[in-house]
């Protein structure tokens, strides 16, 4: 079967055996942040802090009323089957958006890099993201890249592309904005198990800063496809995994809940397997597999250090 998926890295591994229970996601709606961000209020502190501090996981999902759920809803259905499509597109049309000599899994689409998936990125709202830099800054070549787009063979993907980030975006900032009212306050909690007396207070607005609006930012997106194993070797050597331990270039990602597609291409109603899903290192060194039903939501994840 095939997996599809969203993810949206916000600009500013060791092995382990897998545990086999569930990890506990905490929850959180939009409507809340919203309210909490625009009068100043503490009352998201506890949650925050289980989910982000020294013992928490790093990964908070974020829910909301009918309309957060319809944007979710509209994302899955109209952007995400285009990157099985996009990964089917002639050898040539391909080689026209692939990612530059030079870097490596940042710009443009590539496939077989990191896991047995492909991945298409692009910039949510300029195809010249070197130019929300600074006045006199140049722009480092292999991440400032412009966006290609297959406009000839498939011309809705940038429609569907740039139509979906904006909302992303600004789930995110909201995020950023409560965090960064959690961290600068003179009780934020310790940002390690070692250092438990040790704040990681930060200075107010330099977390929110750095989460720029859309056009303000290198923020990056990127279409997955995870891809069927063609032979049992292949799995074998993965060790059954679509992509290897790893973590992200962002401040924040912001991952999309999958569609999933069978050998012929139809969309299935859920995940074939209950196995498959997103994994989590926590700071114990033990991998944890992150579980919450409910489809319509935005997962959250700030790397573990």
């Amino acid at each position: 079967d095939t997996r599809v998926a969203l993810a949206l890295a916000m600009a500013p591994p060791r092995a382990c055996a897998p545990c086999p229970c569930p990890a506990q996601v905490l929850s959180l709606s939009i409507e809340k942040v919203r309210a909490a961000n625009a009068a100043g209020s503490d009352e998201l502190d506890s949650l925050l802090d289980a989910a982000f501090d020294a013992s928490g996981l790093g990964l908070l999902c974020l829910t909301g009323g009918e309309e957060f759920q319809d944007e979710v809803r509209r994302i899955r259905r109209e952007l995400l089957p285009l990157a099985p499509a996009l990964s089917n597109l002639p050898e040539d049309s391909l080689a026209d958006i692939a990612e530059r000599p030079g870097s490596r899994n940042v710009n443009g689409y590539s496939r077989g890099v990191d896991g047995h998936r492909s991945g298409f990125y692009f910039h949510p709202a300029s195809d010249d993201p070197g130019a929300s830099l600074p006045a006199g800054v140049e722009p480092e070549a292999t991440f400032y890249a412009p966006n290609r787009w297959p406009d000839g063979p498939l011309p809705e993907l940038r429609q569907r592309a740039r139509a979906a980030a904006p909302f992303l975006v600004e789930v995110g900032r909201e995020l950023a904005v409560a965090l960064d009212r959690r961290l600068s306050s003179p009780t934020s909690p310790p940002s390690s198990a070692s250092s438990a007396a040790a704040p990681a207070q930060i200075e107010p607005g330099a977390l929110a800063a750095l989460v720029g609006e859309v056009n303000s930012c290198n923020h990056k997106c990127r279409l997955i496809c995870y891809h069927e194993y063609e032979r049992e070797e292949q799995r074998t050597e993965a060790k059954g995994m679509w992509a290897a331990p790893h973590k992200d270039t962002g401040l924040f990602t912001i991952l999309v809940p999958g569609v999933f597609f069978d050998s012929e291409g139809e969309r299935l109603d859920a995940c074939p397997d209950p196995e498959v899903g997103l994994y989590v290192r926590d700071r114990r060194m033990l991998v944890l597999p992150a579980r919450r039903g409910d489809a319509d939501r935005v997962r959250r994840l700030l790397p573990c250090h």
